[in-house]
């Protein structure tokens, strides 16, 4: 059995900046902003069809060669926790086209995985799909190399909002999610000292930066022990949010087993971090299984629902942050 590691990412919603605010300088749409999966639920009753759905909207009902779009294949309530369990495509016409759903009339639709070759016998680049849990404010999304899924969604939600409230919808930001003692732990200890990880094998569809596969190609021809180590040097420090980010995208910068070496000589790892959880998938036609990926975000979910010894939760049930929750620290999440 082959499988490979994949990031869960954790993002939680809020209304941006543009939203209207009352006196109090609370957005006036904060009570009345419907959980994602209804808003989802109810854009799957209006956009019906594949081709509806497609991010950028189709002109004239067709697609046009050059452009990549995302696509919303399916979706699932789980009976459970009344989650949403979603199925994306993204892929580009004339490039990728084979490989998405052919036809824009259906209401579900499936990736191919098979080779597919153009009429000059060139191999077209494979389209990309990723499975994605919507609760409350929650989004928790599979992190495909090459997909942007993060970034995927935040589209895909705003045009379900754009169809389902209209021009008065407020383009919706994410923001990550990291646990509070983490960012005091740092803060305590001075900053950020080093990083250091270990490259993963590099694919054709890792999506690693080029200087990581650079890495990746001088440790095979040295032989060492494949873990690299950024320092600042000095009393500097490096970016805490630039370094916090290698958490929260791992395996889309052709990384694992990230550790940040603080200031006092303390180390925090990847298990420290409550923003991204990995998980090891079984491959089927060759990329991640997204129904073993489905099954994983189920159980991420219910971990953060699990309520500690305290009584404290990372989230409540309806999937929101609260002050009688467990404490969360959140950081706009720049891409």
């Amino acid at each position: 059995m082959t499988t490979t590691s994949q990031s869960l990412l954790f993002r939680y919603l809020h209304l941006n900046e543009r939203a209207p605010r009352d006196a109090a300088g609370r957005a006036v749409d904060e009570d009345r902003f419907r959980p994602l999966q209804d808003l989802l639920g109810a854009w799957w009753e209006s956009a019906s069809t594949l081709g509806a759905r497609h991010v950028p909207g189709l002109r004239d009902g067709r697609v046009e060669t050059g452009r990549r779009y995302a696509v919303l294949l399916r979706q699932r309530q789980h009976p459970g926790t009344g989650a949403r369990l979603l199925r994306v495509c993204v892929y580009t016409e004339g490039e990728s086209q084979a490989f998405a759903p052919t036809d824009l009339n259906a209401q579900e639709g499936a990736v191919a995985y098979e080779s597919v070759v153009d009429e000059a016998g060139r191999i077209l680049a494979p389209g990309i799909e990723f499975s994605a849990l919507i609760l409350g404010r929650v989004l928790l999304v599979q992190n495909r190399a090459g997909a942007g899924a993060a970034a995927t969604m935040q589209r895909l939600i705003h045009a379900a909002g754009r169809c389902v409230e209209g021009s008065r919808f407020v383009r919706p930001t994410f923001v990550q999610v990291t646990p509070r003692d983490v960012a005091e732990q740092i803060a305590r200890a001075g900053g950020v000292a080093a990083v250091s990880f270990a490259p993963l094998e590099v694919q054709d569809d890792a999506g690693a930066r080029a200087n990581l596969q650079d890495i990746v190609a001088l440790e095979r021809r040295l032989g060492g022990s494949g873990r690299v180590k950024i320092s600042a040097g000095g009393d500097d420090i490096l970016d805490e949010e630039e370094s916090l980010k290698l958490f929260d995208d791992p395996t889309g910068e052709g990384l694992e087993n990230v550790r940040l070496h603080l200031k006092n000589n303390e180390t925090i790892s990847g298990e420290r971090m409550a923003m991204s959880h990995h998980v090891r998938i079984e491959l089927r036609n060759g990329v991640p299984d997204c129904d073993r990926v489905d099954a994983a975000l189920l159980d991420y979910l219910h971990a953060l629902m699990a309520v500690d010894h305290a009584g404290h939760q990372a989230i409540s049930s309806e999937g929101i942050i609260g002050e009688s929750l467990r404490v969360m620290e959140l950081r706009t999440h720049r891409r």
